[in-house]
């Protein structure tokens, strides 16, 4: 990810914040209606996303303007079928490379701005994710085509900084639902139970 696109979600990340510091006491509330005076939000809420990573769940919660989510990613395995090599199978001279998402978890916090019956935010957050490297042999004969697992360590595993925006409609007094994009969970969906 570039740095001036961080440099961006971090500034936004910002903005959001100051914008709720200064909006803590308005005459607004989304789930109250208007002249009432604010009402602390909490929203208990699950979240289901596809997208670079493949097929990711995930449970959060939300108190006011700051949320905190947790997400496990890896459902749908696209790993192919791969063989150890063996004398009969030896590992291919010739071969290209090819990674494959196994599991990711993100963890993430975000920050919340209320208008009306919307609310919007964006997160911030730490990923950890293990791939598997396999290799597809391009030897003339018999395993021309199998894949084998990369020598070594065939598990690669990299964590880092995630980001992600997106939006929530109130749709009563109890519920919440939503749709964001992140840079693990790719686009999700949210659903989320409203309380006092």
């Amino acid at each position: 990810m570039s740095k001036k696109y961080q440099i961006f979600l971090l500034s936004f990340l910002l903005f959001i914040s100051v914008l709720n510091a200064q909006d803590e006491y308005g005459e607004y509330s989304p789930v109250c209606g208007p002249g009432v005076i604010y009402a602390e939000t909490k929203v208990l809420f699950a979240e289901a996303g596809y997208g670079p990573r493949d097929l990711t769940l995930g449970i959060g919660f939300r108190w006011d303007f700051i949320g905190l989510d947790i997400n496990l990613g890896g459902f749908m395995d696209n790993t192919p079928n791969y063989m150890y090599a063996t004398k009969q199978y030896p590992y291919p001279k010739e071969f290209n490379e090819y990674t494959y998402a196994r599991t990711t978890l993100t963890i993430n916090a975000s920050y919340y701005y209320d208008y009306e019956e919307y609310s919007f935010f964006a997160s911030v957050g730490y990923f950890n994710q293990v791939d598997t490297a396999l290799v597809r042999s391009l030897d003339a004969g018999g395993t021309r085509g199998v894949f084998f697992p990369r020598r070594g360590n065939p598990a690669i595993k990299t964590s880092g900084i995630c980001f992600g925006l997106g939006a929530n409609y109130f749709i009563d007094e109890k519920y919440v639902a939503g749709l964001g994009y992140h840079t693990k969970k790719g686009v999700f969906l949210q659903f989320g139970y409203y309380f006092y």
